[in-house]
């Protein structure tokens, strides 16, 4: 990952407040490792852009091998539901082909539309 990613990761997600435990501990040997995380309750999306086409993503042949952008996105998905936000994953927007083909207007439109979707119902409670 690039430098400035990594440094964000290391000094903001490895906080307590943050990270939390990994949910084990001496008092109860039967909790699973990463099952901790202060986070608990709360959601997140993922929003990425891509060089790459859909096609690179969805298709076997392609460059991707048909693995789709969360799976591409599974460490990330990883440390989240390590941060106590497995059960709030909510899906991922991706802005694609943005330097070979930029739909400005329309990612723009789609995200609003994802927004109103995805996210909206929860900031009504």
């Amino acid at each position: 990952m690039p430098w400035r990613v990594k440094k964000y990761v290391d000094e903001v997600m490895t906080q307590p407040v943050v990270c939390g435990s990994d949910g084990r501990s001496r008092e109860h040997p039967e909790r699973l490792y990463g099952s901790g995380g202060p986070l608990g309750g709360k959601r997140y999306m993922l929003s990425t852009t891509w060089n790459a086409s859909l096609r690179a993503l969805t298709q076997p042949k392609e460059f991707f091998s048909g693995l789709g952008a969360d799976a591409l996105l599974w460490p990330w998905h990883k440390q989240f539901e390590y941060m106590g936000l497995g059960l709030g994953k909510l899906p991922t927007f991706c802005s694609l082909d943005v330097y070979k083909n930029p739909q400005i207007e329309e990612d723009f439109r789609r995200f609003k539309a994802h927004l109103t979707r995805h996210v909206m119902p929860y900031l009504k409670d």
